[in-house]
């Protein structure tokens, strides 16, 4: 039978408390979060969007989990379902999604769902929905960050590309990594916007380490992992100070890694 598959607890810092959450309310139908995406929002909460369900396909919902409260709310869902979406939080405080795949056949094949979608916070609903990319460039996962220049970069597989927010409209450049292997699911790497430097306060650098054989199409045992890292440097006005913009190798990892998590410490 369909189960509502939604684990969730959270973890007080301070006293090390962990605290169980009540699941999201089963309407229509009980909820599987699974390869879900998500992105805090500027007032505190959790933003939570698709999922997948063996029974049902890939989920059209939209939750956001309050932290105040220690409960889910349920919003009006997307027009096509999501699995294995990303979500990113926007300067404006509005939430970004892109990718997922809209449908999975049993034999493997998967259609990406090629628009993107706006929710606002303050309404508590999509507002707007849009092309966005094809499905030969958009993988599931891919990563997305915010620049201060106010392009989204994009990466899927081993390209990336620049999303101008302000016309909503992609920039003409395509930059591909150095390494073949794809960053992006099922090939999971990893990918995190670097601090700006004091001496170069427009250089903006992203560092993408790890991922799969850009050769397979399925996760399996013959799936070789990467030790490889690069930095992308984005340079819009081509200061002679900075590296062109572009990926360029670095000292690889020791280890190879398949789907590992990079964040910044303090």
């Amino acid at each position: 039978t369909h189960t509502n598959k939604v684990n969730a607890k959270v973890w007080d810092a301070i006293t090390s408390e962990v605290i169980a959450v009540d699941r999201p309310p089963a309407f229509p139908k009980p909820r599987n979060l699974f390869c879900s995406g998500h992105c805090f929002l500027p007032d505190g909460r959790l933003l939570v969007v698709g999922g997948n369900d063996w029974y049902w396909g890939p989920h059209y919902d939209v939750h956001t989990f309050d932290p105040e409260t220690l409960s889910w709310s349920v919003h009006k869902s997307m027009r096509k379902g999501r699995y294995y979406p990303t979500c990113t939080t926007l300067p404006d405080g509005t939430a970004f999604i892109a990718s997922g795949a809209k449908f999975r056949f049993l034999f493997g094949i998967i259609l990406i769902n090629t628009s993107y979608e706006i929710f606002d916070p303050q309404k508590n609903r999509l507002t707007y929905k849009a092309r966005f990319a094809s499905g030969r460039f958009l993988s599931m996962y891919p990563f997305v960050h915010v620049l201060p220049s106010g392009d989204l970069f994009v990466h899927s597989r081993n390209q990336s590309r620049l999303f101008d927010l302000r016309n909503r409209k992609w920039r003409p450049d395509i930059y591909q990594t150095e390494s073949l292997n794809t960053r992006t699911y099922p090939g999971q790497g990893a990918c995190v916007l670097l601090p700006l430097l004091p001496d170069q306060p427009d250089g903006v650098r992203l560092l993408v380490v790890g991922g799969g054989d850009e050769t397979k199409t399925n996760i399996d045992e013959n799936v070789q992992a990467t030790n490889t890292a690069e930095f992308f440097t984005y340079n819009p006005d081509s200061a002679p100070t900075l590296p062109p913009t572009g990926w360029r190798a670095t000292t690889p990892m020791f280890n190879r890694r398949f789907m590992p998590d990079a964040v910044l410490l303090p």
